[in-house]
């Protein structure tokens, strides 16, 4: 076998055993998750599932930081195109939003117990840190707020009460939505200048 090809394998195997685990993980919760029924849906071995995930939490962090990615690069685009720090926020928002939303409900609420349970959510949340700390920067740059001392700690807390929304209403992201808009609206008027 070719290394292309056998790369090209292992590609294969790791998106079906993470297919695999989420829709097992759909079906009867995280919990009830088995290893071997997994293996049994993909017809691969238990050995092949922990060559390529430490084990069932390994799949929720990778879920986790495949949607932080797509909401990262939605975000970069939408902040090319913004005008203010505020367009870039609610861009932020509604790109969690929608994202949440076409996440299947059981996933959301073991998303939500992923979190409560790691507590690392800096790790998943760098990409979208650093284009709200750009945004930050440039909103000061065109002094649309007074100088923020630290934008990239301004931009980990923004990112983490968004989470923190969207992880106490799994199963209803347009709330979610609507309350992190009027708190972040509230934080947008005290940094903007006088």
């Amino acid at each position: 076998m070719s290394r292309s090809s056998a790369k090209q394998l292992w590609l294969d195997n790791h998106e079906r055993l993470y297919a695999a685990t989420l829709k097992e993980i759909e079906r009867v919760g995280f919990d009830g998750v088995r290893i071997d029924r997994v293996c049994q849906e993909t017809q691969l071995s238990r050995p092949t599932f922990y060559a390529h995930f430490q084990n069932k939490d390994s799949v929720i962090s990778e879920l986790l930081c495949r949607l932080t990615d797509e909401v990262a690069r939605g975000l970069e685009a939408a902040a090319r195109g913004a005008r203010d720090l505020g367009s870039v926020i609610d861009a932020l928002i509604r790109l969690c939003q929608e994202t949440n939303a076409r996440t299947p409900e059981r996933i959301r609420g073991e998303l939500a117990a992923y979190l409560s349970r790691h507590q690392d959510i800096d790790q998943f949340s760098a990409s979208v840190r650093a284009v709200l700390s750009w945004a930050i920067v440039e909103a000061v740059r065109r002094q649309e707020i007074a100088p923020v001392s630290d934008p990239q700690a301004l931009a980990r807390r923004i990112a983490i009460v968004i989470n923190g929304f969207f992880a106490t209403h799994p199963t209803r992201p347009d709330k979610a939505a609507l309350e992190v808009r009027e708190l972040l609206g509230l934080v947008l008027k005290g940094l903007r200048r006088g």
